[in-house]
């Protein structure tokens, strides 16, 4: 697989692995290679989560285009984006009004896993959101931290990361309509400030949350919603997108 690239340079590494600029040959489209260590006997959960939203169509995840598994490693192969919304904070201070449009772009991806694919992601953090500003293309990436859709709570592995976690994912559980609304809530409120409130959620009381001068009372709505400590009490992720901060155009 790896002989139909032109790998370029390191551009990103962590305990996931590392992160490769590369070309296809056959076409010069520009694209990145994901290099994971893996030894265990099975397809690795990243590739088959990526297959999975491939096959579902789903628009709102960089489209896996390749892989190949080794004895100790796995490669994918994906369509490069301009910048991570990560660093797209860290150049750029966006509005509300635009903060609004990247949330509400990825509860919409987020949606379309669920209804076309079964999946939820887990690890949504702005690292895992690619950002394309010339055309508005929104993505969602790293799927190796998901779970299957449904009602009643599921057993996960600790992981992803804090503190958009939400509570009960440190405890090994969740509720995966319910808990990815945490996840949603820290994003927007990470969006606004350039900062989550919090690293570590230890039980702080939702209503003593600072918000900025200038963000809304909807957004405030918002968030508020989402960071509710006790998954019962949160929306589904459905409901979201009915909620009066990201159904305005304003």
């Amino acid at each position: 697989m790896l002989e139909r690239y032109q790998i370029g340079a390191k551009i990103g590494s962590g305990s996931f692995g590392q992160v490769f600029a590369a070309v296809r040959k056959s076409d010069n489209l520009p694209v990145v290679v994901k290099k994971a260590k893996w030894t265990l006997a099975t397809v690795p959960e990243e590739i088959l989560h990526n297959s999975k939203v491939a096959e579902a169509g789903c628009s709102g995840v960089n489209t896996m285009l390749d892989f190949h598994v080794s004895d100790d490693s796995y490669y994918i192969v994906f369509e490069r984006r301009p910048i991570d919304l990560f660093d797209y904070l860290g150049k750029y201070i966006p509005c509300e009004c635009e903060v609004r449009k990247i949330v509400r772009k990825v509860v919409d991806g987020l949606i379309e896993m669920r209804q076309k694919a079964g999946l939820i992601h887990l690890d949504v953090k702005p690292e895992n959101i690619l950002i394309d500003s010339k055309t508005d293309v929104v993505e969602l990436c790293d799927l190796a931290f998901c779970v299957d859709d449904g009602d009643e709570p599921k057993s996960v592995r600790i992981g992803g990361t804090k503190p958009y976690l939400a509570p009960e994912c440190c405890y090994g559980f969740c509720w995966p309509r319910k808990s990815i609304v945490w996840t949603i809530g820290m994003l927007a409120y990470d969006c606004l400030h350039n900062d989550t409130p919090w690293d570590d959620y230890t039980g702080q009381k939702i209503e003593d949350l600072k918000f900025g001068a200038e963000v809304s009372t909807d957004a405030k709505d918002f968030i508020v919603t989402c960071l509710r400590p006790r998954a019962s009490e949160r929306h589904d992720l459905d409901c979201l997108r009915l909620m009066k901060w990201l159904a305005s155009d304003k």
